[in-house]
């Protein structure tokens, strides 16, 4: 919100017609003469005023369309994604014969003005940052099709084979460098904290969420949100329940990032002792899991039985032609 700040000769003349008033009072018979002169000068005074409230109205006017420039439903990745996909997983050999929508569609995120970018709320932030590391990452793991690495500890094809993957490669948005790494650590997980977030970006991994057709958007972020984290539950690669041993079994993103979802889970605040990671993960995972394994938890949590187990993390490539 802007304060709109009166110029000095708008005070100026407000004074001089209080000053004027009071004259009339009493001075009455001098009033006729200074009458004439205080007029013209509120006259001006509201002229140039006047002329400032249309300066600011047309550079209000026209933040306003450059900001309407950018798509926010972007349409243009949503056609892009809807080529490529299938199941989640990217056909990444026939998108790297024809990037030219990708590269356009990135080139709207560096074009975007920042301080049209600083006018969005939180909700269209979210979305903008997710479909831009989203982006992002396809992009390159496009510019190192295919990828054979030489790494032991990840597979041959893995986007962790690309040397700086996260931390190194810059890409530019609204005009400065940013990498993936700063985009979900700094724009996403500090200053738009939201756990549901780690089940929306896509490091092209087979254990990492599944890429959807459909493009963040502002309107319906929240629920696109609830349902991507209840997808990834519904997922047994990504957390299993045994009703007979009480063993819970999790992505290991939740061993990375536990803090981040005690907020949600009733722990935003420290106590004594603090919460085991099995009562955060537990009471987060509750939320969104149906009612039978629900059931199952509780039950071997009242029993103070309930153990957590973290699944090996597959980091293959989510390339739809290997999976088939």
């Amino acid at each position: 919100m802007h304060l709109k700040i009166l110029s000095v000769s708008f005070l100026q003349a407000l004074i001089a017609g209080a000053s004027l008033a009071a004259s009339q009072l009493i001075f009455p018979q001098a009033w006729g003469l200074l009458a004439h002169s205080a007029m013209g000068q509120a006259e001006a005074a509201a002229e140039k005023s006047a002329a400032i409230s249309s300066a600011t109205a047309n550079t209000s006017a026209a933040g306003q369309i450059a900001s309407s420039s950018f798509d926010q439903t972007y349409a243009l990745f949503g056609r892009e994604l809807a080529k490529y996909l299938e199941n989640g997983n990217v056909h990444y050999k026939r998108w790297k014969e024809n990037p030219a929508g990708l590269d356009q569609f990135l080139k709207s995120l560096s074009d975007l003005p920042k301080q049209d970018y600083e006018r969005f709320s939180p909700e269209q932030k979210k979305a903008f940052w997710l479909n831009a590391y989203n982006a992002i990452t396809i992009k390159v793991v496009l510019d190192n099709y295919p990828i054979k690495g030489s790494q032991s500890q990840y597979p041959p094809s893995s986007f962790r084979q690309i040397p700086g993957e996260w931390e190194n490669g810059k890409f530019k948005i609204m005009g400065a460098p940013v990498t993936l790494y700063e985009i979900e650590h700094e724009k996403l997980r500090h200053e738009l904290p939201d756990p549901r977030l780690h089940f929306a970006v896509v490091c092209a991994s087979r254990s990492c969420a599944k890429l959807s057709p459909a493009p963040f958007v502002a309107e319906n972020i929240d629920q696109r949100l609830d349902q991507c984290t209840q997808d990834f539950f519904a997922d047994p690669k990504n957390l299993t329940v045994n009703p007979r041993t009480g063993v819970m079994s999790v992505n290991k993103i939740f061993s990375w990032f536990t803090l981040d979802f005690a907020g949600k889970a009733g722990y935003a605040k420290r106590s004594f002792p603090p919460p085991m990671d099995e009562d955060i993960i537990a009471s987060y995972v509750s939320f969104y899991v149906p009612t039978d394994e629900r059931d199952v938890i509780a039950k071997f949590r009242s029993q103070d039985k309930l153990v957590l187990d973290y699944l090996p993390y597959d980091w293959a490539l989510n390339d739809a032609d290997e999976t088939k």
